[in-house]
């Protein structure tokens, strides 16, 4: 799951009739900040509108109250009350959203999945390229270093026997 750095908020949020019912209870004000922490918890998540604390654990009451710094009560209490209003879904395995494609561009979420794998082959293409330049590279510079070192070799065995190559030879009889 990757990650999304935003989650869509119409500027008439606080005119919904649900968040005005919310802002009317007790801590209505809070619950309407613990279901913003909610939406973009499922934004990070990127699973269309479930919520997990991690790629396989899900959130329960108690690792929401750590995350979002309030009591379990209170967790207990918000989520009831989104669970009535049909904010929030629970089923026996985790949390979710429903109607996440209100709060989430899902066309533009597949776009931007469809751009990252895109960009992660081009890049991997890239490398694998680049790691092939650099064998080749160091079986031409390898090669080079065993015709030089051949020749420095025939060299030096030249200069200690005192064999001069023919074209040495020649090259002295001319001048």
């Amino acid at each position: 799951m990757a990650e999304v750095q935003w989650v869509r908020l119409y500027t008439s949020f606080f005119d919904n009739k649900k968040v005005r019912m919310i802002r009317r209870q007790k801590d209505g004000d809070s619950i309407v900040l613990f279901y913003l922490y909610l939406l973009t918890a499922a934004g990070k998540c990127n699973a269309v509108g479930e919520l997990f604390f991690s790629e396989k654990k899900p959130y329960n009451n108690f690792i929401l109250a750590e995350e979002f710094g309030c009591t379990v009560e209170f967790v207990e209490r918000a989520l009831e009350y989104l669970t009535t209003l049909e904010l929030i879904e629970k089923n026996e395995e985790h949390f979710r959203i429903p109607e996440w494609e209100e709060h989430q561009n899902a066309e533009g979420l597949e776009k931007l999945k469809e751009q990252r794998r895109e960009a992660s082959q081009r890049y991997r293409d890239k490398k694998r390229q680049e790691d092939k330049n650099a064998r080749d590279m160091t079986v031409i510079s390898r090669h080079t270093t065993e015709k030089n070192r051949e020749e420095k070799d025939q060299k030096r065995e030249e200069k200690i026997t005192g064999i001069v190559p023919e074209a040495s030879v020649g090259a002295v009889l001319t001048l």
